[in-house]
């Protein structure tokens, strides 16, 4: 008879879609008193090292493109009360004057040559969102 008997097999369940990855850590993290942001550190640093693409199957969308969808939903989150922030002095001073890195960013938005108040005033928000992403 040899040393081992058995085996004994745990599985926990897991992921197996890059989608299912976030709700996975947010039940796994339920409880804990870890905040959302460290579970998106974590998150980004595994997408970093290759291991869950934000678009596994490929997109469509440019790199200009996939940026602006991350300002802007920062941009709304911190328009938001719940989630309401101050602003980091490295952001607001980006908003002064517009930085020559933004402006792929603001040509894709039309926001390039701002003229009237309403445009400028988006302007401002759209480069400030991308200070917040360190996107500029």
């Amino acid at each position: 008879m040899s040393a081992i008997d058995s085996v004994l097999l745990v599985a926990f369940g897991g992921p197996t879609r890059p989608s299912e990855i976030r709700p996975f850590l947010e039940i796994v993290a339920r409880g804990r008193r870890i905040p959302p942001e460290r579970l998106e550190e974590v998150l980004t640093r595994y997408r970093e090292q290759g291991l869950f693409p934000a678009f596994p199957f490929g997109t469509d969308l440019t790199e200009e493109e996939v940026v602006l969808k991350k300002a802007l939903l920062a941009l709304k989150q911190t328009t938001q009360w719940k989630k309401l922030r101050l602003p980091r002095l490295a952001e607001i001073s980006k908003t002064i004057v517009v930085p020559e890195r933004a402006r792929p960013y603001l040509e894709r938005m039309a926001l390039a040559r701002a003229q009237t108040f309403k445009e400028r005033l988006l302007q401002k928000a759209l480069v400030y969102a991308l200070a917040s992403v360190d996107a500029i």
